[in-house]
């Protein structure tokens, strides 16, 4: 058995609206978690993916603790609502040097 870890239904990363859990999108996850800007002039499904696994890598061992009890990550608390930011420096594949990832 596979184990895919999908963002968008990671409860941390989600918000709550009329009592129901709501994704956040990709692109304000990226800003707010990472400080990187995405999706800002060409999309970019390498960017995406970079971005996504930033972000579980982040929170990988909260995550896998969460997975290993009974409830899973549903017992997680959701984020509140999202607050628009500022902008902040735009990412893309020229921007990665130092990046061990970077070679894929």
């Amino acid at each position: 058995m596979r184990f895919v870890a999908c963002c968008c239904r990671y409860p941390p990363f989600m918000f709550s609206k009329a009592g129901k859990r709501r994704p956040r999108a990709l692109k304000l996850l990226a800003q707010q978690e990472l400080g990187l800007g995405i999706q800002e002039g060409q999309h970019s499904s390498v960017d995406d993916a970079r971005a996504a696994l930033y972000l579980y890598q982040k929170h990988a061992g909260v995550w896998e603790k969460a997975l290993k009890t009974p409830h899973g990550i549903k017992q997680l608390p959701t984020a509140n609502r999202p607050v628009k930011k500022k902008r902040v420096e735009s990412y893309s594949l020229r921007d990665v040097k130092d990046d061990p990832l970077a070679d894929l």
